[in-house]
């Protein structure tokens, strides 16, 4: 072969050698390209590509008589491509008159760096709607959300909770039932054109649509009402740090009532500090203090620890622990179970529990549900605060006798004295309406009949005169009940305060067939400080007001009545009824029938709201009140009072 064919067949091999590594190559990246994500196309689509989460509806949520607490509105929302939206410093300012912000608020939230989605004004008002479409802005874009409303403001605010700008349930029953209450997820989806502007998709469903589920709570509001009404003016007047109260149907284990102080309005909660969402019923954990001496005598009772006809040297100073004696309110030298609980002696209760034992007490204390979740359906609820009884001392076991080294909930408190008011069965607390199957099934005996005929005898001395709930007293009705004061640990020393107190009452009525069952606490009162000077004399009240709201009929005749509660009315309850009418005030109307509220209601300035039918009970705002300026009034009405036909 001569050099010149060497050298075209060399030739030729490049060639083809070039031909089929070219090949190769465009074979491996149509691969790469069909089979594998590119990176960076993948994160110009991350770019391109937006979600913003919208607020969707939710089920309503209803009283237990089907009165609506929470609902959701249909308002409109406005956002911007702060890239894109180039309004005129005369647009700027017709917007911002009527969205109510100033003209540089607004030009802060469309140009805000290198975003390209804002909100200009989110849950906007829908009476701006056409007026903000009229000014036909280039750029400002439309879209429509849904605005959790709660209509009753502050009525069962913490029980309730809130929902975030996303519509999520954040506190409260909008949490805990988050799942069943939400309809839909809904996004507005962002694209890019091809010249790179963004563009807005329609809204659209991220989640399969499906039924969103209406609750219907235990909670009877106008109930909610009196405890809260009743709750604040106590905390009020004595400069209470905080209040909590919880009323119950002592068979069904459904919470009718349950309060916090200070009070929150959901549709605003970003104004209130953190502490105020607490509901403090579930999330707050206090000594209980000497309402807590029924549950160590009941225990007593049932292992035969206690004979009820027992005697106790209670004077002070007659329990010495080393150095420490056990003081008592009332000084007594030798009382009964009876006298013990009426005149709450610490030393004689202490020496009960003594005599019960460390290991007993314990399990009784368990087995009343303390020191464990009630399983209510609420979020957040507390385990309370109980030791293990092997580590306990004798001035231990003294010391939770009467109340004092353990922690509790307000929740867990009721729950178990409505054992005591119910026959002696345990409950499981609901904060929705129970089925009467499911009532039915939770029948577990706890208490014995004989140990309840004690407990109910002594808890009704208690409120009998000389005893420290006498101020608990309701007319027509026998009440048994239990006063508290308990001592709250100073933070700052980690010691007991020698000032500072938990004020409480836990009881029910009538005695003969219990109705309700609640419990009242203040904490850190400034005045009236103990459970029978303030605790007391709210329960009779919530709890007069309750019974008469339902129709019981009082169990007593007015000659039955030993002990007249205007002998001795708290100081509150003058305040009461020293308003003062006149034609700027609002006019007491409870009494009158349906027919007189609403002849007086034709007459008026502003609106009157009338829920429910017979004679006037209540009213909002409180008789004697301001009425100029007044827009509206709400008047409740009962028909236990006697039911007016019109």
């Amino acid at each position: 072969m001569t050099f010149e064919n060497k050298l075209f067949k060399a030739k030729v091999l490049f060639v083809l050698s070039l031909f089929m590594l070219s090949f190769v190559s465009l074979v491996v990246r149509s691969v790469q390209l069909h089979l594998f994500a590119d990176e960076r196309i993948a994160n110009m689509g991350r770019q391109n590509n937006r979600t913003i989460h919208l607020a969707t509806k939710r089920g309503t949520i209803f009283d237990r008589k089907g009165r609506t607490l929470a609902l959701s509105l249909k308002v409109p929302s406005y956002f911007v491509d702060p890239h894109i939206f180039k309004p005129t410093q005369a647009e700027i300012e017709q917007l911002a008159s009527l969205f109510g912000v100033s003209s540089r608020k607004l030009l802060k939230r469309v140009k805000n760096g290198s975003r390209r989605f804002a909100w200009v004004s989110r849950f906007a008002n829908p009476e701006i709607e056409e007026k903000i479409k009229a000014l036909d802005i280039a750029g400002l874009h439309y879209v429509s959300e849904w605005k959790r409303f709660y209509p009753d403001k502050e009525l069962a605010g913490q029980v309730l909770g809130f929902v975030g700008y996303e519509g999520k349930g954040l506190e409260g029953i909008e949490r805990y039932y988050d799942d069943q209450l939400v309809q839909e997820e809904r996004s507005i989806a962002t694209k890019k054109d091809g010249k790179g502007r963004t563009i807005y998709s329609e809204v659209a469903a991220v989640r399969a649509k499906k039924r969103s589920t209406h609750l219907a709570l235990s909670i009877d509001a106008n109930l909610q009402y009196i405890l809260e009404e009743k709750l604040a003016m106590g905390a009020q007047e004595t400069k209470s740090e905080s209040a909590v109260g919880v009323l119950m149907d002592p068979y069904s284990g459904e919470v009718l009532a349950m309060a916090s102080y200070p009070q929150v309005n959901p549709n605003q909660f970003s104004q209130y500090p953190m502490q105020h969402w607490r509901n403090r019923a579930v999330q707050e954990v206090f000594e209980p203090g000497s309402t807590f001496k029924i549950f160590t005598m009941a225990a007593a009772l049932e292992k035969k620890a206690l004979k009820p006809d027992q005697i106790f040297h209670c004077e002070e100073g007659s329990l010495n622990f080393g150095s420490k004696a056990i003081r008592n309110s009332i000084q007594k030298t030798w009382l009964d179970p009876e006298g013990i609980l009426k005149y709450s002696n610490n030393v004689g209760s202490a020496r009960i529990g003594l005599d019960l034992g460390a290991h007993n007490l314990y399990k009784a204390i368990v087995n009343y549900g303390f020191g464990q979740k009630t399983g209510l359906d609420f979020p957040g609820e507390l385990n309370g605060l109980l030791s293990r009884y092997k580590s306990w001392q004798p001035m231990d076991v003294a010391n939770i006798s009467f109340g004092q080294g353990l922690g509790v909930t307000a929740v867990q408190m009721v729950s178990a004295a409505a054992s005591f008011a119910n026959g002696g069965y345990a409950v499981q607390p609901s904060m929705l309406v129970k089925s009467k199957e499911e009532i039915k099934k939770s029948k577990t005996k706890i208490i014995s009949d004989k140990t309840l005929e004690f407990i109910h005898k002594w808890m009704f001395a208690v409120t009998q005169k000389g005893g420290t709930g006498y101020r608990a007293r309701i007319d027509g009705f026998n009440v048994a009940g239990k006063t508290g004061s308990a001592q709250i640990v100073d933070s700052s020393t980690g010691r007991y305060s020698n000032s500072d107190l938990f004020s409480s009452f836990i009881g029910f009525a009538p005695l003969e067939k219990p109705k309700y069952v609640l419990f009242i606490g203040y904490k850190k009162p400034k005045q009236y400080r103990h459970g029978g000077e303030l605790a007391a004399p709210i329960f009779s009240a919530v709890m007069s007001e309750s019974l008469q709201y339902a129709g019981v009929k009082p169990t007593l005749q007015e000659t039955d009545n030993m002990f007249m509660m205007a002998q001795e009315k708290p100081e509150n309850d003058h305040k009461k009824d020293s308003i003062i009418e006149g034609k700027d005030n609002l006019q007491n109307l409870k009494g009158l029938s349906l027919r007189e509220v609403l002849s007086w209601a034709s007459g008026q300035n502003f609106d009157v709201e009338i829920i429910g039918h017979g004679n006037v009970y209540s009213q909002r705002p409180d008789p004697g009140s301001s009425i100029v300026d007044l827009h509206k009034v709400k008047v409740y009405l009962s028909s236990s009072l006697g039911e007016t036909k019109i």
